[in-house]
């Protein structure tokens, strides 16, 4: 019994043909399990259905608030300080900056008279520990860089915007 398949031309043709057809029948059979398989679209209901699985991330309303969001904001120490300094009132500004920043403050000459606050802190980068500090005022902006020290906000530096 040696190749009785390919011994014969009308064999051989015979043979591809019923291949042929077999896989067209398999083809159609699957397609036809697939289809029975398939569920149509559903319009959207008017109230939504919710779904939850461990997989599925919380929605904001569920979130826990961060350490950011329970820590005051520094602008009024800020504007305090640069109240203190533009007066130049070296025992105001003293309470509310580290001990180095206050000396050099105290040593530094005495800024121009007639400076004031003209609007608003404006938070420039917020952290829970650190945060930096524009306020503008009559000489320009002045950048505070404030840090949080014994739950409170203290001036680490201070200069005008350049």
């Amino acid at each position: 019994m040696t190749n009785w398949i390919l011994n014969s031309p009308a064999r051989f043709r015979l043979v591809a043909a019923l291949s042929v057809i077999a896989m067209g029948v398999l083809m159609i059979a699957l397609l036809a399990v697939r289809v029975s398989r398939w569920e149509p679209a559903t319009t959207p209901s008017a109230a939504p259905t919710v779904v939850s699985t461990a997989l599925t991330p919380p929605t904001p309303t569920d979130l826990p608030p961060t350490a950011a969001t329970q820590i005051a904001d520094s602008g009024p120490v800020a504007a305090e300080a640069v109240r203190s300094y533009l007066l130049n009132d070296v025992v105001g500004f003293s309470t509310v900056a580290l001990p180095e920043v206050a000396e050099e403050v105290a040593s530094a000459p005495a800024p121009k008279s007639g400076g004031e606050i003209t609007g608003v802190p404006v938070l420039v980068h917020g952290g829970p520990t650190q945060q930096d500090v524009q306020v503008p005022t009559t000489w320009g902006d002045l950048n505070l860089t404030m840090v949080r020290e014994d739950d409170r906000w203290l001036v680490e530096s201070m200069e005008y915007n350049r």
